[in-house]
């Protein structure tokens, strides 16, 4: 079954409505706080998850172990390498990578964090039914042919909304929040995939969610990833 990428700005609903999305399709959910968890989770020599007590029942537990061949293929020693070790480098906010870099260690940082998100996103979508949830996804698989981008947005005054309800700010804070989040996404996406992030190019699908429910919208992702994966299948 197809993939989803679901990129979106803050307040749009995206998160949400990936959610939903997966609960529809029976999808597992990736976005950046359960990558940050399996990833904590590493560590582990690969071959005890074949064992009766390392049983695999849960996305976190497939997500484990995805980013444990990640390592074992790349080389890379998990409590050794300060990218992956403590706050996994894959957790890291899109504030705090939005900045040009000011020296050649932070050029190399951002070339690190490009390259491990990179790979991790591509082992990722070497597995059936999921919905990946923002980390440049949308770009990094881009030419994958099963795999459905979806940009999530709303008008500025209902991203407000959204987050004084949800975070309860002031209109004043939300405001200041939602253009901050919206800046560090763009920059963000500027610098590691010289892209706009609103640009519908680099999308199968954009909505803008202001008028129909969650539900609604995750139903017409839906019946495009359906279609897609029929198309691709029967090489139509």
């Amino acid at each position: 079954m197809a993939i989803i990428t679901i990129s979106g700005q803050y307040g749009s609903r995206g998160s949400e409505i990936a959610k939903e999305t997966a609960n529809l399709l029976g999808f597992d959910l990736i976005d950046r706080d359960l990558l940050a968890t399996a990833a904590q989770r590493t560590g582990i020599d690969i071959e005890r998850w074949d064992q009766k007590d390392m049983k695999v029942d849960t996305v976190k537990d497939r997500l484990s172990i995805i980013l444990e061949t990640f390592l074992s293929r790349s080389g890379a020693a998990y409590l050794g390498d300060p990218y992956l070790s403590g706050e996994p480098l894959i957790s890291r906010t899109y504030a705090q990578q939005s900045d040009e870099p000011q020296n050649e260690e932070q050029r190399l940082d951002d070339t690190k964090f490009l390259e491990i998100t990179k790979n991790i996103i591509e082992e990722l979508a070497s597995q059936p039914n999921l919905v990946i949830v923002g980390r440049g996804s949308s770009y990094i698989l881009e030419d994958h042919p099963r795999v459905l981008h979806v940009l999530i947005t709303a008008p500025e005054k209902n991203r407000v909304l959204w987050a004084m309800q949800n975070d309860g700010l002031s209109e004043q804070e939300a405001v200041k929040v939602v253009q901050e989040r919206e800046k560090f996404r763009r920059a963000f996406i500027k610098k590691f995939f010289r892209a706009d992030a609103l640009d519908p190019g680099w999308f199968d699908i954009v909505l803008q969610t202001h008028r129909l429910s969650n539900v609604q919208y995750a139903a017409v992702i839906s019946e495009a990833a359906r279609s897609l994966d029929a198309r691709v299948v029967g090489g139509a």
